[in-house]
């Protein structure tokens, strides 16, 4: 079979129609034909000031959901497309120049009828839309195809009578209005039910699942991970062919009779000393709790449905670059980005989440004149201790460095949850954590708490980021994934110099909410921040 045979439309069997129907409907777009015949007209006049307010904002998230889906993809600059007949080359010598002039190679594309794929990355991908994202000039006469290719910012050319003629690409403006006339004059709906908000969740989702899958590899050798995670850990990953071992050296042997990669519950690595000696060779994915991890903790074995997955190392230790890391450090954040930050935050502040989302009693301070401080116990085997702190690595040095630099403050102190329900190693006598606090909390809403707070002082403990989040000045005393930013005072003597970049709270916020981890609903399918924290709370 050519290339070009894969991007014609083939007769669809009764199921395959089935499926294309459901289809149709995708993040809230009704499309009235499911065929098109190269019939579209693009109006170049079309005006921003013909499109309602309210419609701006989705459609804008539409074309960003577009590119995310579509333009991650490395263009070839040698590359050009055309739909136009070859026959019709000799006579447009311009059009011969445009696609060999610097080495650019010219490849025929047959575009005949075919499904409408608008934001519509469905388990049978329209491969041309493929195509044109990787071309580095498009040649066609067909509207559709220039809709996508500006849609792409892929320079795109027609042939005029005096030779060949480069279209002006659109600016997002342009954009919105001529998806919008083209809602209006051919049948492209969105359906009365759905809110604006609720086709901008399954956008999300959308991205989410886009991304979920062209990082997961098809198979995996799952090390560490603790039997009672492991039914919904295989959920989360399916369609991915996946076994789970206790021993790193029978992984590594069903690995490599697959051609597989190795996938590891990132504080269980120590635990695998083959890995070690065989990482120059073996690919390592790591997977670990996300940030709003659940209703409960994971001590009471209470499934995550927010996890990272992570193929350069772990976000809680600074000693080599993550994933979040370089994302961080390298990433243009979009005004479309950011904006849906600043909307993540808002969610989380008016529904007052945090990472276990525990129900506990009220919390009502005694008033006082003094800086108040919040000093959070954490589980001092954690990995995020073990691998992110340098000189203090204990809840009682910790308070005591806190006393030392800031003597005259009113010194909270609050045991990790974990230390408290569960057990796990940190605790404090009463007596010791007496001399150097004022105050112990073991119990009490941390939402309610933080509005009483003038700053938190912590090793590495998320819930530095959760007063970040709600504008607290936070020290730290060890190497955390938000400190070295430039929104915290850190004092942990780490070196953090990679992390080149002054953050905003958005950016931040985009990175490690949004782009890093996954979500998952009750079935454990991937889901978008956004409809995470709509649905499961």
């Amino acid at each position: 079979m050519s290339e070009h045979d894969a991007w014609e439309e083939k007769p669809r069997t009764k199921d395959q129609q089935s499926s294309f129907q459901r289809n149709r409907w995708f993040l809230g777009l009704r499309v009235a034909n499911d065929r098109f015949q190269g019939s579209i007209r693009l109006n170049d006049s079309a005006s921003l000031e013909d499109v309602p307010g309210e419609l701006q904002k989705i459609l804008d998230s539409y074309i960003q959901a577009f590119q995310q889906t579509y333009g991650s993809l490395n263009a070839d600059a040698r590359l050009c497309l055309t739909d136009i007949n070859p026959d019709l080359w000799p006579a447009h010598k311009n059009g011969t120049l445009l696609a060999t002039e610097n080495g650019i190679t010219l490849t025929h594309l047959a575009v005949k009828s075919f499904p409408l794929p608008l934001f519509k990355p469905s388990p049978i991908k329209p491969g041309w839309i493929y195509h044109l994202a990787k071309a580095g000039k498009v040649l066609s006469q067909a509207d559709i195809v220039t809709l996508f290719c500006q849609l792409l910012d892929v320079p795109v050319y027609r042939l005029t009578k005096s030779g060949i003629e480069e279209r002006h690409q659109w600016d997002r403006d342009k954009k919105i209005a001529i998806l919008y006339d083209l809602f209006q004059k051919d049948g492209w709906q969105f359906p009365n039910q759905t809110s604006l908000k609720a086709q901008e969740n399954l956008l999300y989702d959308v991205l989410a699942k886009s991304r979920f899958k062209r990082l997961l590899p098809p198979v995996l050798a799952c090390l560490g991970f603790s039997k009672w995670k492991r039914g919904h850990i295989k959920k989360m990953l399916a369609p991915s062919k996946i076994r789970f071992f206790n021993d790193d050296a029978a992984a590594l042997d069903w690995r490599n009779e697959r051609d597989g990669e190795i996938l590891v519950w990132s504080s269980k690595l120590p635990q695998f000393p083959g890995l070690a000696s065989e990482r120059t060779s073996v690919s390592i994915i790591h997977m670990e709790d996300g940030f709003i991890r659940s209703k409960g903790l994971g001590a009471h074995l209470v499934p995550a449905q927010s996890l990272v997955i992570d193929r350069s190392g772990i976000y809680y230790n600074p000693s080599q670059a993550s994933d979040l890391e370089r994302f961080l450090n390298t990433h243009e954040f979009s005004k479309f980005e950011k904006d849906r930050a600043a909307e993540l935050l808002k969610t989380i502040l008016e529904k007052k989440l945090n990472k276990y989302n525990l129900q506990d009693e009220p919390l009502k301070l005694p008033l006082s004149e003094k800086k108040t401080i919040l000093v959070p116990g954490q589980v001092e085997d954690d990995a995020s201790i073990i691998t992110g702190t340098n000189v203090i690595q204990s809840n009682l040095k910790l308070l005591q460095k806190v006393r030392e630099d800031f003597p005259k403050a009113r010194i909270l102190y609050k045991p990790h949850p974990d230390v408290e329900k569960a057990g796990r190693e940190g605790a404090i006598s009463v007596e010791n954590a007496k001399e150097y606090a004022d105050i112990i909390l073991n119990t009490g809403s941390i939402d309610q708490l933080l509005p009483s707070i003038d700053q938190v002082c912590t090793m590495t403990s998320l819930l530095g980021f959760e007063a970040l989040l709600r504008g607290i000045s936070v020290t730290t005393y060890g190497g955390p994934f938000y400190a070295g930013w430039g929104l915290t005072d850190d004092r942990g003597g780490l070196d953090l110099s990679r992390r080149q970049r002054k953050l905003s709270i958005e950016q931040l916020i985009f990175g490690t909410l949004i782009h890093y981890p996954f979500y998952l609903d009750r079935e454990f399918r991937i889901i978008s921040a956004e409809t995470f924290l709509t649905t499961e709370f």
